[in-house]
């Protein structure tokens, strides 16, 4: 299979400590046996093969044979290790962070290891898991685990839930989810049984393919690593985790999906202009907008025309032009009018004189939720409910 060559993979998984009698961790990090079989589940993989050496706890990158690595760091202490193929512009990474209480894993695969194991990849990174799992079976147990999918040098840009959603256990991102039922019904501070059961009851969605194998419960939400199968199965992640968790909404979003706009402290008229932003040039025009659904058409054509020039009469570089309406169902009115116009968005303001854009930029599973227009709001051409503040 071919994939694109800056695909990048991320695996996480974080281990906790159980507890003995006493309540107390189990030392497990003594047991350099169990240690050396976690770095050893995860060397023999062929993703990984061509390790090369690594630094520990902050020193520089040294050549160790592989032979030698899980020695070096089962030392009984705790230790952070970072395992490469080279020492600069790596393209695998093993790291690893073991502490008395809990163990943090970090695998990253891009470039010819990936490519030469692409079509098996995320089967191999899944049976890396398993196998982490087992090794540290009895002592420590996953609390959360994932797969993610990224590009070098950029994010993976999929179509988001309405409003955007993050959940720290359940990243943004993710192809592959990695559920411990064991740890989650044990008395550990971090376990969430309720969560367990929201996310599998019922069975995660469409293209999500769940199974349980030694205890662990897998869900893959897509099977190969081209663009549209990476974009759909993160996209089907996060709605799921929306919906059955519904954590915090993204910073920067309200309830409806909406988006504040990033203007600049201090940004002021200029020219026409209601504001403009001279960090981003970016122009601001507020507009009425009329019983029939349509623009003043004074204030709309001072906005196009600066859109279309790109910059005011004085010269002042105007990258984008944004049309700020009376009230939230003004920007659905004349949504369509605006984008053939060439205008960047369509905002409107909030009681503490904040701007937000209904339907913000970006790819989206739905279309932008449309609210009944406030009752007020039908028989008025003159809202002026909540206008735009300096700020």
């Amino acid at each position: 299979m071919a994939i694109a060559p800056d695909v990048v993979l991320t695996t996480f998984l974080r281990f906790f400590s159980g507890l003995d009698k006493a309540g107390k961790p189990v030392p497990w990090l003594k047991e350099r046996e169990r240690i050396e079989a976690l770095v050893e589940a995860i060397l023999e993989s062929p993703l990984f093969a061509s390790i090369a050496g690594g630094s520990f706890d902050g020193g520089p990158f040294a050549a160790v044979a592989p032979g030698k690595l899980a020695k070096k760091i089962a030392s009984g202490k705790e230790v952070i290790a970072r395992l490469q193929d080279q020492a600069s512009n790596r393209t695998l990474l093993v790291g690893l962070d073991l502490y008395p209480e809990r163990a943090e894993v970090r695998l990253m695969v891009t470039g010819p290891a990936l490519a030469a194991n692409a079509a098996g990849a995320i089967d191999e990174l899944i049976a890396v898991a398993k196998r982490c799992v087992t090794a540290l079976r009895g002592a420590a147990g996953l609390s959360d685990g994932y797969v993610q999918a990224d590009y070098q040098g950029s994010s993976l840009d999929y179509p988001r839930p309405r409003p955007p959603r993050e959940a720290p256990r359940y990243p943004a991102r993710s192809i592959v989810t990695l559920l411990d039922p064991a740890f989650h019904a044990t008395p550990a501070r971090f376990a969430k049984p309720e969560q367990l059961k929201a996310l599998l009851t019922p069975a995660p969605p469409a293209p999500a393919k769940m199974t349980k194998d030694d205890g662990l419960v897998v869900v893959r939400w897509t099977s190969t690593l081209d663009d549209a199968a990476l974009k759909a199965g993160a996209s089907a992640h996060a709605q799921w985790v929306a919906d059955r968790l519904a954590p915090d909404i993204v910073d920067g979003f309200n309830e409806h999906g909406d988006q504040r706009d990033a203007r600049a402290e201090g940004s002021k008229g200029r020219g026409k202009l209601t504001f403009y932003d001279a960090e981003s040039e970016v122009g601001y025009k507020a507009v009425l907008v009329l019983p029939d659904g349509t623009p003043e058409e004074r204030g709309w054509k001072e906005a196009t025309k600066v859109a279309k020039a790109g910059a005011l009469p004085d010269g002042t570089p105007v990258a984008a032009v944004r049309v700020i309406v009376p009230l939230r169902h003004h920007a659905f009115e004349i949504a369509e009018q605006a984008r053939a116009a060439g205008i960047d968005g369509v905002l409107y303001p909030d009681d503490d004189g904040d701007l937000w854009n209904p339907d913000p930029p970006g790819a989206w599973r739905t279309p932008p939720i449309q609210l009944e227009a406030p009752k007020s709001a039908k028989t008025s051409d003159k809202s002026t409910k909540a206008k735009p503040k300096g700020k």
